[in-house]
């Protein structure tokens, strides 16, 4: 079956309903991928993406994810650090509280590893 379709079929049913929340959009998308034998369900963005201009206005508060957390403040945030190289004698080691220092110099705070400096690689 062709998601175009899939996705108007879910358009449909929440625009019947008269006030739709996330859990009918939830209950409604787990029909049509069982009533079409879809591989999986449809993603909000790919529903979003099928919407008109008036139905965008009614639909797409249940329809995004994670409102909540945006209006609340609370925002996730992913940190990669540095890469460490490897010690010399024994790669698999990990220098002890290089990690500790180094995200603790994030943060500004001292390191509460021991005092000693870990020896440069």
């Amino acid at each position: 079956m062709d998601i175009e379709k899939a996705a108007r079929e879910i358009i449909g049913a929440l625009m019947f309903l008269e006030c739709p929340t996330h859990d009918d959009a939830n209950r409604i998308k787990m029909q049509i991928a069982a009533k079409y034998h879809l591989e999986r369900m449809l993603s909000n963005a790919e529903i979003i993406a099928a919407l008109s201009e008036n139905e965008k206005t009614r639909l797409l508060r249940i329809l995004r994810r994670k409102g909540t957390r945006v209006i609340s403040g609370v925002t996730v945030v992913a940190v990669m650090t540095k890469p460490i190289r490897a010690h010399k004698k024994n790669p698999a080691r990990i220098v002890q509280g290089s990690i500790t220092r180094r995200a603790s110099k994030l943060h500004g705070q001292r390191a509460s590893s021991p005092t000693r400096k870990p020896k440069q690689l």
